[in-house]
Parts: structure tokens; C-alpha cells; sequence
């Protein structure tokens, strides 16, 4: 299986930057013919199994509460943002599961603030790191083949979804009854090899739906 505890807030931090980023590019295309494409994404944070399956097909597929969880987030989801579980919010911002919430938007921002900056650190350190490679290789390759390996991917911006990130709100959101009973239905019925549940509603609700924010929303 997969440790519950195996994903730190940076890990699921990226993992929302790349939910944004990707609806954020469809944003951006144009229509097919009269359709506009868009994209739901629900975002849950537990334990799950792993495995391959198949012989003359063989695919790697994940099993558990915590995937029903999540596709049920991402039927009920919104196209303009990423929803997020509580039990995913807090794994974001860094608290535990069970912590309170009630600052939520507060905590999301200054997560995302942190990642960000945590970023722009790593991109610095490494064109440092690769700008004197370069010139370490100057001596025997020549000073245009120096400036080529000097100025490698970190100067060129790309789609970073640290970008977005900062550039984020937090909002409530509510699921219709009739998907929150499916999910309560998901805890019962399935239970660990000891028969114990693997979690409950409490890790889903309150649910927040992360929102580029104001003058960035598209």
C-alpha cells in the first residue's frame, strides 16, 4: 500500500500548481468547433493500494476509499478551480489531520507564499551551481559552449505553477446531498484487513475549492 504519511505539504502543493496550471492552459485554447474544453479536478489526501494488474495488458491501478473519495470530488468539482478535501487542505499548509481549519484561506496563502519562494531559492542556487559549471568547463570547451551550458533552462521561463500559486484564494464549497450520502456510503462499506474504517466525512468536510484570485482569474 501506500503510506498515508508518505506526501509532505510541498509534494501536495505541486500537486494542486499542476491541477491549476492545467486548467489554466485550457483556459487559454481555443474552442473545438462550439466546444469549449474544460477540466474538473478533486484532490483528496489518505491511504490507498497499489498495484499492477492484467497479463497481456498489464496497468498499474490504484485501489481504496481515499480514490472513490477523489473521484467522487472531481464529479462534483467546479471548472474554475481545484477542490480540495480538509484532510488535502491540511496536508498542504502543514497541519495535522484533525487540526482546525477556520483560518483556512490565511493558511493556504501563506503556504503558497512559502512554496514559491522555496522555488525561486532552488531555480537561483541551481543557475549558480550551473553557471559555474560552465565556466569549470570554459578552459576545455571553449567560451561559447561555456555561455550555452551557463545559461541553460532556469532563464527561460516556462510554466512553473509556482506562478499560480501565490496568486490564489481559498473558498468554501458545498457538495449536493445526494454525492455527499455516496461518499459517507464509501466509509462504511469499505473497511482495512482488520475491519476498520479508513476514514470518514470529517476528512472530507468542510471542502474548499482554490480559486485563482480577483484580477488573475481568467
Amino acid at each position: 500500500g501506500v503510506d498515508k504519511n508518505c506526501a509532505d505539504a510541498q509534494d501536495m502543493l505541486n500537486l494542486v500548481g499542476m491541477a491549476l496550471e492545467m486548467q489554466e492552459l485550457l483556459s487559454r485554447r481555443p474552442p473545438i468547433g462550439d466546444t469549449k474544453l474544460t477540466m474538473r479536478i478533486g484532490v483528496h489526501y489518505g491511504p490507498c493500494i497499489g498495484c499492477v494488474l492484467g497479463s497481456s495488458s498489464p496497468r498499474y491501478h490504484l485501489f481504496g476509499p481515499s480514490i472513490d473519495v477523489a473521484q467522487q470530488l472531481e464529479q462534483g468539482g467546479s471548472v474554475s478551480g481545484v477542490l480540495l478535501s480538509s484532510a488535502a487542505l491540511r496536508a498542504c499548509v502543514g497541519l495535522e489531520q484533525g487540526a482546525s481549519l477556520g483560518a483556512a484561506d490565511a493558511l493556504w496563502q501563506q503556504s503558497a507564499r512559502d512554496h514559491a519562494k522555496g522555488h525561486e531559492k532552488d531555480h537561483a542556487k541551481g543557475h549558480v551551481e550551473d553557471h559555474a559549471k560552465g565556466h569549470q568547463e570554459d578552459d576545455a570547451k571553449g567560451h561559447h559552449e561555456c555561455d550555452a551550458k551557463g545559461h541553460d533552462t532556469h532563464d527561460v521561463p516556462g510554466h512553473d505553477n509556482d506562478h499560480l500559486l501565490p496568486k490564489t484564494r481559498v473558498e468554501q464549497y458545498s457538495l449536493d446531498e445526494a454525492r455527499m450520502k455516496q461518499i459517507e456510503d464509501i466509509f462504511h462499506t469499505q473497511t482495512n484487513n482488520k475491519g476498520e474504517k479508513q476514514g470518514s466525512s470529517d476528512d472530507v468536510c468542510p471542502l474548499f475549492l482554490v480559486v485563482l484570485d480577483g484580477e488573475f482569474a481568467k
